[in-house]
């Protein structure tokens, strides 16, 4: 009787595979695309670093502002997103299978990953931004 009841829940547990691969891959991209604009961002803005390095902000100083940044704007967006989500709830309940169509702990949980995709996207740039050496940056430009 279990083999049965396997092989019945096989095409739900294939799209359920699938569609989790898919996230993970719009997750992987989208935290590429993340980490692109922020390392075109601090490069755009070495001018305006080196200035503040050289009038006395520390590396950590200026590692924590780039994340601010960047943690601010995502903030903004995954607020509109859990509201929106919450908006339309409704359209997607017919879609879901074995949660609610409106679950606070997966909204939450999709909130911190998308927060800690983006901490590590803006890591790798704020670095690198907060070892620039203010004398060849205002030299150069």
């Amino acid at each position: 009787m279990t083999g049965r009841i396997d092989r019945a829940l096989a095409p739900d547990r294939f799209r359920a595979v699938l569609v989790a691969l898919m996230a993970g891959v719009a997750l992987l991209l989208a935290g590429m695309g993340l980490y692109g604009v922020v390392a075109y961002a601090v490069s755009r803005d070495a001018r305006t670093i080196a200035i503040r390095m050289a009038l006395g902000s520390t590396a950590g100083q200026t590692v924590t502002r780039v994340v601010q940044h960047v943690l601010s704007l995502v903030g903004s967006g995954v607020a509109l997103g859990a509201v929106l989500a919450w908006a339309g709830h409704t359209l997607v309940a017919g879609f879901l299978a074995g949660v609610t169509a409106f679950d606070p702990v997966t909204l939450v949980a999709v909130a911190v990953l998308i927060l800690a995709v983006a901490l590590a996207a803006a890591l790798g740039p704020a670095a690198r931004a907060s070892r620039v050496d203010p004398a060849l940056v205002l030299r150069a430009q």
